[in-house]
């Protein structure tokens, strides 16, 4: 049985999901959206707001660079309803990215993006809503063949989860079903059972807007085999049904113990 309020569990933070910030000099990233092939683009930060019309060089790591070592180039548009256009080009010209941003500081995706391959087929296609993938994103191989929609909420990863929703998180046929999943998966690591250590693993969880579970950590370290096995029980969990507040998906945090006994593990066994 999972702790739907644990007194004791730290506040627990992370980064944004598709975040665009400010650092040190002008550098702009843009998450390149890439999902069997794994094509994606780490995302860099900016300091100073973009400045419309200048070209500015990237690398293929998508940091600020010289002419001579530059893998892109990105100029940003200001537009009447003043929105800002970022478009990242590969050095021959041939468009790479393409979208609209609500600061000048670019960090808040808001609008439509497309992405392309260097052969200037698309790569992807969708909407940010106020720095989130929003609705469905439409996909392509690099020669052009569609791949498989993907849907978005707008739900943005990292947003701060909360203890006390009106209706919390469900694991699928509740209780009794996510005792049966713990009883049928959980597997004693063979050290630890060598070792003859035993006891309760106590760890924490977000159960995300759209049912997943993220953010696993223990919270009292039992044995580092034990430890391990308790994150890949509660990882591997199916969808949960996320919990409301104010009728709004919220992102949830929960808390459970996951029991190491050496006697009913030699009884299931």
């Amino acid at each position: 049985m999972f702790f739907r309020n644990p007194s004791a569990i730290e506040d627990v933070s992370s980064g944004m999901f598709f975040n665009f910030t400010i650092m040190s000099r002008l550098l702009i990233a843009l998450l390149f959206v890439g999902c069997f092939n794994g094509l994606t683009a780490v995302a860099q930060d900016i300091k100073k707001e973009a400045v419309p019309g200048v070209r500015i060089y990237l690398d293929a790591r998508m940091n600020e660079c010289k002419k001579k070592h530059a893998k892109y180039f990105m100029k940003v548009d200001q537009l009447e309803n003043e929105q800002f256009l970022a478009m990242v080009y590969f050095m021959d010209g041939t468009l790479k990215m393409q979208g609209f941003y609500q600061d000048p500081a670019l960090e808040t995706a808001h609008g439509d993006f497309t992405y392309y391959y260097e052969n200037g087929n698309k790569e992807s296609e969708g909407a940010f809503e106020m720095g989130a993938k929003i609705g469905v994103w439409e996909r392509w191989n690099a020669n052009g063949t569609p791949k498989a929609e993907r849907y978005y909420t707008g739900y943005k990863f990292g947003e701060k989860p909360i203890y006390d929703p009106e209706v919390y998180p469900e694991f699928p046929g509740g209780d009794p079903a996510m005792q049966v999943y713990l009883r049928d998966n959980l597997q004693y690591p063979e050290p630890a059972r060598i070792n003859r250590v035993e006891g309760d693993v106590f760890v924490t969880f977000v159960i995300n807007k759209v049912g997943q579970v993220e953010q696993v950590l223990v919270r009292n370290s039992l044995d580092p085999h034990l430890d391990k096995e308790a994150i890949r029980v509660i990882e591997s969990m199916p969808h949960w049904t996320p919990g409301t507040k104010d009728g709004n998906l919220v992102n949830t945090q929960l808390g459970m113990p996951i029991r190491f006994r050496l006697d009913e593990a030699a009884t299931s066994r």
